[in-house]
């Protein structure tokens, strides 16, 4: 009998780090996927945002048909105000982008605004379509 309950102390004592050590982390940096697209994919934007305390990290890939550009078009928010604002552009073809934002109050960033806009020619961008996203997705 005392060498089953060794047995299970000793068991018990060397799973206990990998318990530990499991995805706390993970849990306290979200990851927030988003998709968007304009008509049969000559527009798209996908990419994630890790939420970190009071930064989030944008990691995306940008695309425009040929001879056209497309903006990506990041607005930064705590609660109700907006807090920065980035963009990105491609013109006739596909590219990658990556930044870090923060906001150095409590709660940091809570929101990002994503927007997918496009330009023809000299013209005015024009709002293709948008979703906000927060730790715990998008919409």
């Amino acid at each position: 009998m005392k060498t089953l309950a060794a047995a299970v102390t000793i068991a018990a004592v060397v799973a206990t780090p990998f318990l530990v050590a499991s995805p706390a982390g993970a849990a306290s940096n979200p990851r927030t996927h988003y998709s968007l697209s304009y008509g049969t994919g000559e527009y798209t934007l996908k990419g994630n945002i890790i939420w970190y305390n009071r930064t989030v990290q944008i990691g995306a890939s940008l695309k425009a048909n040929e001879d056209n550009c497309a903006k990506a078009r990041y607005k930064f928010w705590h609660g109700r105000r907006l807090v920065g604002q980035a963009e990105r552009v491609v013109c006739s073809g596909t590219k990658g982008h990556g930044f870090r934002r923060q906001y150095d109050q409590r709660g940091g960033i809570t929101e990002v605004t994503v927007d997918l806009l496009q330009q023809n020619g000299r013209r005015a961008w024009t709002y293709l379509t948008g979703t906000t996203c927060t730790r715990s997705g998008c919409r």
